[in-house]
């Protein structure tokens, strides 16, 4: 910004326009960092009573994907495997930054113009004294890299960063998945 500032005059729109989505860019993944420290303090300390209510899943897989920049979405083929009749009783909030939160990591690792699978089914069976309903598991599928077996343990930790991605182009803090869990539980 300050490049444009200084020197708009000498810059073509090509350029203008290059630095200008560049910082918007920026500003939208700063704004994600911030969101997720908040977040991360306040399901740490102040964990909120969900609000429980009927969604169709569906509809909030399409919420969400429509949250990603459409070239984002451009570089995959998607594929959707969730009926149109599945309902959930769920926080739709919660679910919502659950949802982002896994296809952020898919988009993030996954190389471009290849498959990314989401699904979700009734769960085939749902542990003695868990729940009293019929649980469903949604899922996102990638063709990504994998998680290495030593690294499995640092997945849900707070700012754990797989030791791979550390020194990686890939961008985070490790705060996705620990939020995940935390509205999961």
């Amino acid at each position: 910004l300050e490049l444009l500032t200084e020197y708009n005059d000498q810059l073509d729109h090509t350029t203008q326009m290059a630095f200008l989505k560049r910082a918007i860019g920026g500003c939208g993944e700063l704004q994600m960092l911030i969101n997720d420290v908040l977040e991360t303090v306040r399901t740490d300390n102040q964990p909120q009573v969900p609000y429980l209510q009927n969604l169709s899943v569906i509809q909030v897989v399409k919420e969400v994907l429509e949250l990603f920049d459409m070239r984002t979405l451009q570089n995959y083929e998607l594929q959707i495997t969730v009926s149109e009749t599945l309902i959930v009783r769920a926080d739709p909030q919660y679910l919502r930054r659950i949802l982002r939160n896994l296809l952020s990591n898919a988009f993030k690792y996954t190389p471009p113009q290849t498959t990314l699978l989401v699904d979700a089914t009734l769960a085939s069976s749902t542990p003695v004294g868990v729940l009293s309903s019929p649980s469903v598991c949604i899922s996102v599928k990638d063709s990504g890299p994998g998680i290495p077996p030593d690294d499995i343990s640092l997945l849900f930790e707070k700012f754990g960063r797989l030791n791979r991605d550390a020194s990686s182009s890939v961008r985070g803090v490790g705060l996705g998945l620990y939020i995940s869990k935390q509205l999961v539980q």
